[in-house]
């Protein structure tokens, strides 16, 4: 759960953040219907931004770019809506390891 799906699926709002940070997600049950019998590519997948939780675990080079997708994404509401509100930092969306077998 993003808690802001326009924000942390990445778009024209997130290019400038390196791809380490964006994450191929599983997000619409369509994305598993196309590619049966088997995923196995993951480049129609759409990116989910995944950053840590503490900042200083990224290169100076890297943080400008995190650092203004951070205050685009508050100006934009994010870190007061719910979701964000209810983890530490707001910013942390956490995605979990991908499973070893999806079955739709």
């Amino acid at each position: 759960m993003t808690g802001s799906n326009r924000v942390w699926i990445a778009g024209k709002h997130s290019y400038r953040l390196p791809d380490t940070f964006l994450k191929p997600t599983i997000t619409r049950a369509e994305e598993l219907i196309k590619t049966e019998p088997m995923l196995v590519d993951h480049r129609h997948l759409a990116r989910v931004v995944d950053l840590p939780a503490s900042l200083d675990e990224i290169e100076a080079m890297e943080r400008v770019a995190v650092e203004q997708f951070l205050r685009w994404a508050r100006n934009a509401g994010t870190a007061d809506g719910y979701v964000a509100r209810h983890r530490s930092p707001w910013w942390a969306v956490r995605l979990a390891k991908p499973a070893p077998i999806v079955v739709g």
